[in-house]
């Protein structure tokens, strides 16, 4: 996804003077349950024994938390799980979406959509411990304080993993980490999923479940005994990323449901009595935590590289307060979300696969064998060149071994289950000296233009598409009696589906920008900005997108569609365009990494002596051979003035002076415009 960072400066004053039109949806966001009712928390957890440590105190807080537990079916009712993540998850935005734990994103609330199907993920895998939704196990299985959507290919390439520390990741996507046996969610995940397991092994560590959070990360080769891993790293993960208002929000929604609380998110200091530790802290000293908010209210709005050093000094402060100082510091989703951007802006921008899969063993051992490999199957069709119709297969540093001299073969074709909206396939192969070989691609009827011939040099070989949709097919025809190597597979399906009609649902606005001599309260420079936010989900990175300023009646025949153009050159005449990079911003027009909204702004500058006369701005979409256009504004200094004195937003006595003399004085001359 492309980012863009410089334009954001120029309009961020502005663009909190907007509003936008949102899209219902299913999934439902409550606002009011953004925050803790103290008086209810109280009451809640009145029965805690503080003064307990370890086992004894986990099984006294088990208690509190077990008691008056509602439980809601995993599938089937009004109410089941699915109808509570829709709400409990559902995105801030208001879009009807919900987002998902390990990436972020904001996905449909129907849990089938092709690239962005979502999972109900058990946090705790199912597997370990309560494996089936029956008996003493179903209040474990349907809990939705550890089921959160989760986007499917990554749900299924994490199965049942620990979580822990990955240093040599065999697969990387959307900031995860994982290994054969290790599951590392991105930064921004990991402290919500180290409060979840707690609560599990705390929940249910008491009953026949008897779910226990141990030191070691190779427990799902034995999953079915309860224990999970890795207890030290998930407190560490507690400490490295405090409780979120999100983490909040959908305690409240599932208190609702089940009438229980995840304790470890209201009162984050409970984790060093769970399970004592260093970082656990037993006294606060107010000065340093006070010292620590006054550095991060002082953090700048907008954060660009300029603002490294008052970040991270602010974030030295913070990591040197214990956890009970750190649980007082109100403000620190401020700093995570300055890191985050900061750390986006460091970043080099790389593409990554959503889908990759490196061959550490011998995956296949036979023709027609189907296996599956990170969360997608994968079958093996072979055909021999022996009389006695074997091929060999074999593990080797390359990859695993297709054929030898003795047990070659003369066709493989390996083949995915089917995905959808695929872009590119990349296959990192080799063979044998002398090896005479060719190799193509396929994603469902449709085959890459490009084909290859295999070399003794591991190399990757890329195949694009156009957003094709069905099983991945790599096809080796082998010309020789020698081996052939595969080493990793990497799959990219598009990130966002273009869907050019929802560009009219746009919402185009218009303000003023007015800087005055404050002695003779006479306007100096009169501006007039014209700014868009679009939803994310129509927006596309390869697109070109920008504002034209036309006269209404043309702008009417734009959005109307009854004029097509294949590019914005072909109807523009004059320079009366502008091509504008887009920023990702919140609801509030706040650039936002995660935000659920672009935002385009163009100023026109010096409008002095034109204060009436009318611009029609329309925000402009080219792409794929042809031009889109959203709803226009049609403005004037004039009328903007009025309703900004009419409505009474401004609090200024000596702009509102200025304002009411430009209305007085405004000129009529039909014959200017702005980019002449």
């Amino acid at each position: 996804m492309k980012r863009f960072v410089k334009l954001i400066l120029v309009f961020t004053t502005l663009l909190t003077l907007f509003s936008v039109n949102i899209i219902t949806g299913r999934a439902i966001y409550d606002s009011s349950k953004a925050t803790n009712d103290a008086t209810l928390l109280e009451s809640y957890y009145r029965n805690v024994n503080t003064n307990l440590s370890g086992e004894d105190f986990r099984r006294n807080l088990s208690e509190v938390i077990s008691a008056g537990y509602q439980r809601h079916p995993y599938s089937g009712g009004s109410s089941d799980v699915a109808t509570i993540l829709r709400e409990s998850d559902a995105d801030p935005s208001g879009n009807g979406n919900v987002i998902c734990i390990y990436t972020g994103l904001s996905m449909p609330s129907s849990q089938t959509g092709g690239a962005y199907e979502w999972d109900k993920e058990h946090v705790w895998a199912k597997s370990h411990g309560f494996p089936n939704d029956s008996g003493v196990m179903k209040e474990a299985f349907s809990d939705a304080h550890n089921l959160r959507p989760a986007l499917a290919s990554v749900n299924r390439s994490r199965s049942n993993k620990d979580h822990g520390i990955v240093t040599n990741p065999t697969r990387t996507d959307y900031g995860n980490k994982q290994n054969e046996t290790t599951f590392e969610p991105r930064d921004e995940s990991k402290g919500d999923v180290a409060r979840i397991m707690f609560y599990m092994a705390t929940r249910y560590g008491f009953d026949e479940v008897s779910l226990a959070l141990v030191d070691d990360t190779t427990t799902s080769a034995s999953s079915l005994n309860g224990r999970f891993g890795n207890l030290q790293t998930l407190i560490q993960w507690h400490y490295d990323d405090p409780v979120s208002q999100s983490e909040i929000y959908r305690n409240n929604v599932v208190y609702g449901y089940q009438n229980n609380r995840n304790p470890f998110i209201d009162h984050p200091e409970y984790v060093a009595l769970a399970y004592p530790n260093a970082q656990g802290g037993t006294t606060v000293d107010e000065t340093k935590v006070d010292a620590v908010k006054q550095a991060i209210s002082r953090l700048p709005d907008v954060i660009t590289l300029e603002d490294a050093d008052a970040i991270n000094s602010a974030k030295a402060m913070y990591d040197a307060l214990n956890s009970l100082e750190k649980a007082k510091v109100d403000n620190y989703d401020t700093l995570k979300n300055a890191l985050n951007t900061l750390k986006a802006l460091q970043e080099p921008i790389t593409e990554t696969p959503d889908y990759t899969y490196s061959v550490t063993s011998k995956i296949f051992s036979n023709v027609n064998q189907t296996t599956d490999l990170n969360g997608l199957s994968w079958t093996l069709e072979g055909t021999p060149t022996n009389q006695e119709g074997y091929i060999g297969f074999y593990q080797n540093a390359k990859g695993i071994q297709l054929g030898s001299a003795s047990k070659p073969f003369s066709r493989i074709k390996l083949t995915s289950s089917k995905l959808t909206k695929i872009t590119k396939v990349v296959l990192y192969a080799s063979g044998a000296t002398g090896i005479n070989a060719s190799l193509s691609c396929n994603v469902g009827n449709q085959t890459a233009s490009e084909a290859y011939s295999l070399t003794k040099d591991n190399a990757a070989y890329e195949f694009m598409f156009e957003q094709s949709n069905g099983a991945v097919s790599f096809s080796i025809i082998n010309n020789s009696a020698k081996a052939v190597y595969v080493q990793r597979m990497d799959i990219y399906y598009t990130e966002v589906d273009l869907v050019p009609e929802t560009l009219i649902l746009t919402e185009t606005h218009s303000s003023l920008k007015v800087n005055y001599d404050s002695a003779t309260l006479e306007a100096t420079e009169v501006n007039l900005r014209f700014g868009v936010k679009m939803l994310e989900d129509a927006y596309h990175p390869d697109a070109k997108y920008g504002i034209v300023i036309v006269d209404s009646s043309l702008s009417n025949r734009l959005v109307s569609g009854e004029q097509n153009f294949t590019t914005i050159n072909d109807f523009v005449s004059k320079e009366n365009y502008l091509e504008i990079s887009p920023v990702r911003v919140n609801e509030s027009g706040e650039e936002d990494a995660n935000g659920a909204y672009y935002q385009f702004a163009w100023v026109i500058t010096n409008m002095e002596g034109h204060y009436e006369d009318t611009l029609s701005a329309v925000i402009y979409m080219e792409y794929n051979n042809k031009v889109y256009f959203g709803i226009s504004e049609t403005n004037s200094l004039v009328n903007v003035a009025t309703n900004y004195l009419e409505e009474d937003l401004i609090q200024n006595e000596d702009l509102k002076i200025v304002l009411q003399k430009i209305i007085k004085g405004s000129e009529q001359d039909s014959s200017w415009l702005p980019w002449v």
